[in-house]
């Protein structure tokens, strides 16, 4: 039996040397696998917090969330995927990193 929970927070590996100098950050480049883990943290709670680089593509997580959703609404489970992205800690006119708020988390 899978147990729920109010939210789950994700911060999966990134970084490490030269990260910040890549143009884009892609999700294949994190280990563990980030689709397993999204995957998996989905069983658990749609309210998820990712705090992912900065540099990561807007376009590739809202692509992402959205197969997501898709998958959860053909298993009988509509609208638990909507999301909301934060741009947070700019210094120097960038941004510092993501946080994505899915679920019930977009309406605080």
């Amino acid at each position: 039996m899978t147990r729920k929970f109010s939210a789950v927070f994700l911060s999966p590996p990134w970084g490490g040397m030269g990260y910040t100098q890549m143009a884009k950050y892609k999700f294949e480049y994190m280990h563990p696998n980030f689709n397993d883990t999204l995957a998996k943290s989905l069983e658990f709670s749609r309210n998820l917090i990712l705090y992912i680089p900065r540099n990561i593509e807007v376009k590739e997580i809202c692509s992402i969330l959205s197969l997501y959703a898709r998958k959860l609404s053909i298993r009988g489970r509509k609208n638990e995927i909507s999301f909301e992205i934060e741009r947070l800690g700019h210094q120097h006119a960038r941004t510092s990193v993501l946080v994505i708020y899915t679920g019930e988390l977009v309406k605080i």
